[in-house]
């Protein structure tokens, strides 16, 4: 039986750098690059097993040391638990509605952060007399269960 025969066409996954003097003999056909790349990997990790297998103190003090770092970063960590501030936009459009509904209703009138979103009936728009009036009864409605804030038009 010829060695040759045992040895597969296709390249072999086991060990690139082997796999690579396959090709180079004509042995076996496959990407060269890729099992150039795969090939200097396996080498660098290698190195590093061989070398924290020597001095595996070495490696403790390493791992212990970024974990100390991480753990030291999250002291300087500024947590947001505040939802409004959370999900909005600084300098948006939301926090200006809300700096001039606080303006004219006062700080602190508003309850929560809770909207009412009025759209108009099919085909008609939500900004006509009627439809602001009927706005106006809604949030009547609703403040005389939840708010102690009085609302009208101005």
């Amino acid at each position: 039986m010829d060695v040759a025969e045992d040895i597969p066409e296709q390249v072999m996954y086991s060990n690139a750098y082997y796999a690579l003097k396959q090709i180079d003999k004509g042995a076996a056909k496959g990407s060269r690059w890729r099992l150039q790349i795969r090939s200097a990997i396996e080498r660098a990790f290698g190195t590093l097993g061989a070398g924290l297998g020597h001095a595996p103190w070495l490696a403790i003090c390493l791992v212990l040391l970024v974990c100390g770092l991480l753990a030291g970063g999250l002291t300087k960590a500024r947590f947001e638990t505040d939802e409004y501030e959370l999900w909005t936009e600084t300098g948006g459009r939301l926090e200006e509605e809300t700096d001039y509904t606080n303006d004219v209703l006062g700080q602190g009138s508003l309850p929560s952060n809770e909207l009412l979103i009025q759209v108009g009936r099919r085909g008609s728009s939500a900004i006509t007399v009627d439809a602001l009036d009927e706005h106006l009864s809604l949030v009547r409605r609703i403040s005389q269960s939840v708010i102690v804030t009085k609302w009208g038009r101005e």
